[in-house]
């Protein structure tokens, strides 16, 4: 068989090639901002390198990886109070001074106006600064991408970084975009769902659907969990119990345990923590934005609920007082 090419390299044969393994999903924008601030910090450490959101008057750090190096904490040791979940005033930060065209990068901040006038410059304080912002698919500012040092840095060395924080800034714009059409997707799929097992006009569950219902609840109730059975039958969650070892069964439960890590390492000896402190820990997590919470935190959403809650029954008491003969 004739080869191809130049003598002695033959075309690959695809039957003996090992199988390239694609990725089954996307990454979230969450996992995305992690990956990102933590590799920024091997060729450029800084204090810290964060991404933010911009929250109406607030600046909201969703993601903050700080630089392990000892000399650097301890010059910057207010760094260590900036974390993910930290809210602080939009109008006044450096990020605000950049997105209104104030330099990008700075190797001095002192020395640049626009961004000595700002509270980090005093309060941290701030030296070097390197930053770009993340647009929305609709081509609004999301927030930024930004790395915070104590220190001044080389100018050569920051202006080689800007391209690299101007792609990535970039491509966690197209992250938000996948997002939103992952979104609609699962809003459609929704719909669908609902069209097809609600009655169009009542909105009520149908035959089918109440069948099922009652057939899962069955089955619970036969294999020994009858809270779970009656839990099922009265609210229409389904309820079934994970696999051994498939974790993408219990996705939140994984990821609050992944959460939880940050701050309690598998060493940790929780027989050092007091009730205090798991609550201060339990407060914090509930404090922390939550990508699937459209960025709110859970504290937050709770507080939505309960309200609402409160006040439809409230609603529903002064009805039924005015109906009652």
């Amino acid at each position: 068989m004739p080869s191809f090419g130049h003598r002695g390299h033959h075309l690959p044969d695809p039957s003996t090639e090992p199988a390239t393994r694609l990725p089954t999903r996307l990454l979230t924008f969450e996992q995305a901002t992690a990956r990102v601030v933590a590799t920024l910090q091997d060729p450029l450490p800084l204090g810290l390198w964060a991404v933010t959101r911009r929250d109406g008057d607030q600046q909201v750090f969703i993601d903050v990886h700080h630089d392990t190096d000892a000399a650097a904490a301890a010059a910057g040791g207010a760094y260590d109070e900036v974390d993910t979940g930290t809210v602080v005033a939009w109008h006044g930060s450096m990020c605000q001074a950049m997105v209104d065209g104030a330099p990008t990068i700075t190797a001095d901040a002192r020395t640049v106006p626009a961004h000595a006038a700002t509270r980090p410059v005093d309060e941290w304080p701030v030296r070097t600064y390197l930053a770009a912002p993340i647009t929305t698919p609709d081509g609004d500012l999301f927030g930024t991408l930004c790395g915070y040092g104590p220190h001044v840095r080389d100018v050569g060395a920051l202006e080689r970084m800007r391209p690299v924080v101007d792609l990535l800034a970039e491509l966690l714009g197209q992250v938000l975009l996948s997002e939103r059409l992952r979104q609609d997707a699962d809003y459609r799929e929704a719909h669908l769902h609902q069209l097809a097992t609600r009655d169009h006009l009542t909105g009520l569950a149908t035959r089918a659907v109440l069948h099922d219902r009652l057939a899962h609840a069955l089955e619970l109730h036969h294999a020994g969990a009858r809270g779970l059975a009656r839990l099922s039958a009265d609210t229409g969650c389904p309820v079934y119990f994970c696999d051994p070892r498939s974790p993408w069964q219990r996705g939140t439960n994984k990821n609050t345990n992944r959460l939880l890590r940050q701050y309690l390492p598998r060493a940790a000896d929780l027989r050092l923590l007091d009730q205090d402190a798991l609550d201060a820990l339990a407060a914090r997590l509930n404090g922390r934005p939550r990508e699937v919470l459209g960025w709110r935190t859970p504290a937050e959403v709770y507080t939505a609920a309960t309200t609402a809650l409160e006040k439809a029954a409230t609603t529903v008491t002064l009805l039924s007082g005015a109906l009652t003969p």
